[in-house]
């Protein structure tokens, strides 16, 4: 048993050890902080793994009070956005949930909240205003998830005007097919899974 930090040791002889890893333990480096550092070694990916934790906190609060699953946030945010909460598309869509400013100003009236344009980059403001459509899709549509999201992505008037179907546009089925992918799939978080196929 080699003691290579104040907290632990290795616990293999140590010429059963990679040579390198050998060399490392006699001259008193701790290769696996060396290693671990290597791997995090930028503020930016500590900040993300904050973020990513701090918005998965917000989605379980929001959705659970507006009774939306919050794994369909989650898919929903990691296809929008990929969780950049200060994603703007070309259309002027805004934030984690990327919500037009026209819709989210009418969410924001009926939920009695003050809104301006730059609040919508605010990843709580976002999130709520976000489920809080979906919570009224869901009703809208009795749950039907691709309703929903067609809806979502296409808005409440193209799915009506297909007679409440989802409408035959390419990049509304093919938003439809990536989050429902992502929903249904377990281990598909905020990359894409290789269980599901872009």
């Amino acid at each position: 048993v080699i003691k290579i930090s104040q907290h632990y040791t290795v616990c293999s002889p140590i010429s059963d050890l990679p040579i390198n890893i050998q060399h490392k333990v006699k001259i008193g480096i701790n290769p696996y902080t060396e290693l671990y550092k290597k791997r995090w070694n930028s503020a930016s990916t500590w900040n993300k793994l904050k973020e990513h934790s701090e918005t998965n906190y917000l989605i379980r609060a929001i959705s659970y009070r507006y009774n939306v699953d919050p794994k369909l946030v989650k898919a929903i945010i990691a296809v929008e956005s990929g969780y950049n909460p200060n994603a703007v598309s070309s259309r002027g869509a805004l934030g984690l949930m990327q919500l037009m400013p026209a819709t989210a100003k009418e969410l924001a009236e009926n939920a009695r909240l003050d809104l301006k344009k730059r609040h919508l980059l605010e990843p709580e403001i976002n999130i709520r205003l976000g489920v809080k459509h979906l919570s009224e899709l869901a009703i809208r549509y009795n749950n039907n998830i691709e309703l929903m999201l067609a809806a979502y992505h296409a808005g409440i008037g193209n799915v009506a005007r297909y007679n409440n179907k989802v409408p035959p546009f390419s990049a509304t089925q093919r938003y439809i097919h990536d989050v429902t992918c992502r929903y249904k799939d377990k281990y598909a978080s905020y990359d894409k899974s290789i269980f599901c196929k872009f």
